[in-house]
Formats: structure tokens, sequence, C-alpha cells
């Protein structure tokens, strides 16, 4: 499932598994958490309808493989954009979660620093989480791509690893 918001940043992590990750037997969904409460405030191209709109016409091409699900964060009930995307990833049984370096607000001072919903992620998520910092597409890199999995040689990091050799791997 790739974690998309809007931003520059969700789009360069679609836009790098849609041209580089995607094999012709995998499923791609996309989440959306959204805010009633902040869409008076956001940009027509950061508003979930766009959003929405947006994504829903670029997968088409990809028919029956190609999923788009959207959950509203009730501040009422202490949600936000990292637990529902968390909740959505789990409910819909995906593989991998893949987020952006940042979200709506833009990149951080020091470029080392995620987003606080990303960093959550990584540490929360019980399912493997790809962040794509510096996307490129496969065109880009003829010769192919030099992955790097960090592990402490726990379980969770050795499942990890696999799940990236699968990537790689025709």
């Amino acid at each position: 499932m790739v974690c998309h918001d809007g931003s520059e940043a969700s789009q360069a992590a679609l836009d790098t598994v849609e041209h580089s990750l995607l094999r012709n037997c995998d499923k791609l969904m996309v989440g959306h958490a959204w805010s009633r409460d902040k869409e008076e405030y956001l940009k027509y191209n950061l508003k979930r309808d766009y959003v929405k709109q947006q994504l829903t016409a670029n997968g088409t091409y990809l028919a029956d493989r190609f999923s788009y699900v959207d959950r509203e964060i009730v501040s009422d009930n202490h949600e936000s954009a990292k637990s529902i995307l968390g909740d959505l990833a789990n409910e819909f049984e995906a593989t991998i979660t893949v987020v952006g370096m940042h979200g709506r607000k833009g990149p951080k001072e020091d470029p080392t620093i995620m987003g606080s919903s990303v960093q959550y992620m990584a540490m929360q998520s019980p399912l493997p989480v790809m962040i794509i910092k510096d996307p490129k597409s496969r065109k880009s890199r003829p010769e192919g791509f030099l992955m790097a999995v960090c592990s402490d040689g726990s379980k969770k990091s050795l499942e990890g690893l696999a799940l990236m050799c699968k990537l790689r791997s025709p």
C-alpha cells in the first residue's frame, strides 16, 4: 500500500512503486487519510476530492489490480493519519507500506529528519515500511539499483531483508 496525501513526496513514492517496483502479478493499493477539519485550509491539489480523482484516474491502466481507499480522520476519536494508514494497511492485508520521506508540510530543514507520520509508521507498523527519500526510476538507472536493508539480526529485520530480495527478483 502506498500512503498518499497529495504531497510531492507521496507522489514520488507512488511513481517509484509504479515505475520501478510493481510487477505484472502485483496489486497496487493507495491509502489516503484525510480530515474534514483541515479541508478548508488546504490547497486545492491537497484536498480529498482532488487527490481521489487524480489517483483513481491515474490508476485505471491497472484495471482490477488498482484500488484506492480513503478514510476520514475523526478528531473526536483521537485518530491520526498515521494510525489510520496503519489500520488500512492491516485491514487490506498489504504486504508492504510505502511512504514518502515527508508529507504536505514539506521537507524538514535537516534532510535526514522524516515527517512525524513517516517516523511513527517506520517504528510502529507491524508491516515492513519502505521510505522513498530520493526517488529514482529504472529508466534513469539502467544498470540497476543498489538497495540497502538495515538489519539487526532480529526476526522482523530478517523478514524485511527477505521481502526486499523478493522485490528485487523479476
